[in-house]
């Protein structure tokens, strides 16, 4: 029963973190995907 509970645990930690990672990952893209606009809008004009 322990070692069930500390497997539950474990996944739950590594979901977080991937959750986290995940966030992470979009937010930085969102500036990339922003900068890349900008760049592409005072290029056109």
């Amino acid at each position: 029963m322990y070692r069930l509970k500390n497997q539950l645990n474990y996944y739950i930690v590594a979901t977080q973190k991937i959750t986290m990672a995940y966030r992470i990952f979009i937010n930085t893209n969102k500036v990339t995907i922003y900068w890349l606009y900008r760049r592409l809008i005072m290029v056109i004009i």
